[in-house]
């Protein structure tokens, strides 16, 4: 199981944490995959607590070409065991996105500031169950949100001073 505690994003210049997680009995090796196959400044960590072995892999100073798939394969002495994978998007401070998770799957909506703050972003979904929406901004100084949600219409409103 590959874990992103980036939740799919990271900002130029930050760091990407990645966990690759497994129970297994025996001892295992992590072997990372990244979408440039080069690592810059990076830790690798590996922890092991009984049957749980746990591999982190930490990015520092992220680039704009780091977007795309990483890869966890895990391996013991004797056989493939796990290989998982994630994708993520590198931003640049004036990039945001809205992402809508529903039950027939995700659309998503990169949204890049125009014009003089107040943003407004607006989103109606109709549908049943309710959606999972999620928004991100990288830079600003202060949020409002409006959520409002019936049964059948889906309104999110999201208003921003962004710079």
């Amino acid at each position: 199981h590959l874990k992103d505690l980036n939740e799919g994003h990271t900002d130029v210049g930050g760091e990407l944490t990645l966990e690759c997680i497994i129970s297994a009995k025996n001892d295992v090796h992590f072997h990372w995959g990244t979408p440039s196959q080069a690592f810059r400044t990076h830790v690798i960590k590996v922890v092991r607590q009984g049957e749980l072995s746990v591999g982190t892999l930490v990015i520092y100073n992220i680039v704009k070409s780091d977007s795309g798939t990483y890869f966890c394969n895990i391996t013991d002495n004797q056989q493939h065991i796990s290989y998982s994978k994630v994708d993520i998007k590198v931003f640049d401070t004036n990039e945001h996105f809205l992402t809508v998770e529903t039950e027939n799957g995700t659309a998503n909506s990169t949204l890049t500031s125009a014009g003089e703050p107040p943003v407004q972003w607006n989103l109606t979904v109709r549908g049943h169950p309710k959606p999972v929406v999620k928004w991100y901004v990288s830079t600003f100084s202060s949020l409002e949100f409006v959520l409002i949600l019936n049964p059948i219409i889906h309104n999110i409103s999201h208003k921003s001073p962004i710079t």
